[in-house]
Parts: structure tokens; C-alpha cells; sequence
């Protein structure tokens, strides 16, 4: 194990460090006015210029330029929506790959290309799509009749009048929220970190089923508990990156900026 002491160890660590701002400030950007294209800009120029001088060009990658146009796209955009969740869509373009692959053999097909991207293209319009134009008191969201477990949990919680059920919402338009997800919830008793396990319709109102972990005495780290409660959907604020340690999660602090 390197010894973290020396110089060139805690250069990277800040560069790790600077990382994580930048990341902090892009999730923060999905909402208008968080954070400032000049503070972004800043910030992004500040983890690059580390970067090279502890890499050098090792590791530089398209994605680093790319990542300094951000801020001018805040600038025009006033939000940056959140595009880690496009990574799950790999599979989209795998799936009419693999497809259009077999048939270019056996057609000797020299479209390819162009016939590849039209069907992803159509996939991503039908997803913007969803949720467009939805009447005052609905949420966007895959709903479907809920299963009979869910039904179960939701008696035993008091809830008997659920329409519908979901995996996954868009809180406020463009938040999603998974089931899995870590979540910040604000409740009466204050702000709290919970796991997401479903959400639902009922009569008039939306309500999300979750865990609320217990807070350890280690600095983020949270004891990962099964005890289900019901609150109110647009109680929870966002979502966190995490990583769990056995029965322990570690949750990275999503800090509210300022401009």
C-alpha cells in the first residue's frame, strides 16, 4: 500500500477531490440556479488542470474537453439534466446492434449504420415522450396494477386504496427515482437517508414505500435497515451515490450549492 504521506499520493487524492465537486455542482445543476456556469467552469478547469499535472496525458480522454462545454450549456439551458442514468440505456443500443449485425451478414446490408441509429433515435423520442402533456395530478412513472405482495405490505402499513404502483417516477419533472435508489426524505422529525422500494397511486395522492437507514458514527456511513414506512412522494429531495459494505452502506454527502 502506497504511503499516503507523500507528496505525489495527496496531489491525487485532491484531484480525486476536485473530482467529486465537479460531480456535486452537475447534480446540483439539474435544478435552475444551484450553481453558476462561472463556478462550474471553475470547478472543471481546476480537476483537469490537477489531472494533467499528476497524470500528465495519461488517461486523457474526449470526455474532458467535452466536459468543459458544460457550463456555456448551463449558460444557454439554465439546467444541466442529469445524464447518468443514459448509461443503463446501453443495452438499447446492444439489443438493434446484435439484430442489425445478423441481418447486415446475411443481406450484406450497407446501412447499417444509419439503420442502427434510427432505431435508437426512435426509442429516445418515445421516452421523451412519456410524461409530455400529463394532466394536473399524475406523476410520470411506470405504473401498472400493483402485485399481491405489494398489496400485502401496504395493508399491514394501513394504506388500502392502491390504484397503482410503480418502480420507478419523475419527481419534479426530471428527478427519477428508482427503486434501489438512495434517497435524502425530508420528514417531520427532519431530513433523513432511506432506500426506495415502490411507489403508488392512491386516490388523490402518491405515496413511495421506504427504509429508513440509521445514521452510524462513522461519517456517512449508514446501517442498513428493513423496517417499511409510507411517505409522501414529493417528500424526497434526491438521489445519492452509494456503496455498500455488507450490511453498511457508504453515502456521498450531496452538499445544496450555491451560486
Amino acid at each position: 500500500m502506497q504511503d499516503i504521506t507523500t507528496a505525489e499520493v495527496r496531489e491525487a487524492i485532491a484531484c480525486f477531490n476536485d473530482l467529486c465537486d465537479v460531480i456535486d455542482m452537475l447534480k446540483c445543476a439539474a435544478t435552475p440556479g444551484k450553481v453558476s456556469p462561472k463556478r462550474l467552469h471553475t470547478a472543471i478547469l481546476k480537476h483537469l488542470t490537477r489531472f494533467q499535472e499528476v497524470y500528465g496525458l495519461k488517461g486523457w480522454v474526449p470526455k474532458f474537453h467535452l466536459a468543459l462545454h458544460l457550463p456555456q450549456m448551463l449558460q444557454q439551458f439554465d439546467v444541466l439534466l442529469a445524464c447518468f442514468v443514459m448509461e443503463r440505456k446501453h443495452k438499447e443500443v446492444k439489443r438493434f446492434g446484435d439484430i442489425s449485425r445478423a441481418v447486415s451478414k446475411n443481406t450484406q446490408n450497407t446501412t447499417w449504420d444509419q439503420n442502427l441509429l434510427k432505431n435508437i433515435l426512435r426509442v429516445h423520442l418515445d421516452d421523451l415522450v412519456e410524461g409530455r402533456g400529463l394532466p394536473s395530478g399524475t406523476l410520470a412513472g411506470s405504473w401498472k396494477k400493483p402485485t399481491r405482495p405489494v398489496l400485502t405490505a401496504c395493508q399491514q402499513l394501513g394504506l388500502t386504496d392502491v390504484a397503482e404502483m410503480s418502480i420507478d417516477v419523475a419527481i419534479r419533472g426530471y428527478i427519477h427515482v428508482h427503486a434501489g435508489d438512495v434517497v435524502a426524505v425530508q420528514l417531520d422529525a427532519g431530513r433523513c437517508t432511506a432506500e426506495v422500494w415502490f411507489h403508488l397511486k392512491t386516490n388523490g395522492s402518491f405515496k413511495t414505500c421506504i427504509s429508513v437507514w440509521q445514521c452510524l458514527p462513522s461519517k456517512n456511513m449508514y446501517l442498513v435497515q428493513d423496517a417499511p414506512i409510507l411517505v409522501d412522494t414529493d417528500s424526497i429531495l434526491y438521489a445519492m451515490t452509494y456503496r455498500r459494505i455488507e450490511s453498511t452502506v457508504l453515502v456521498v454527502p450531496h452538499e445544496e450549492l450555491s451560486n
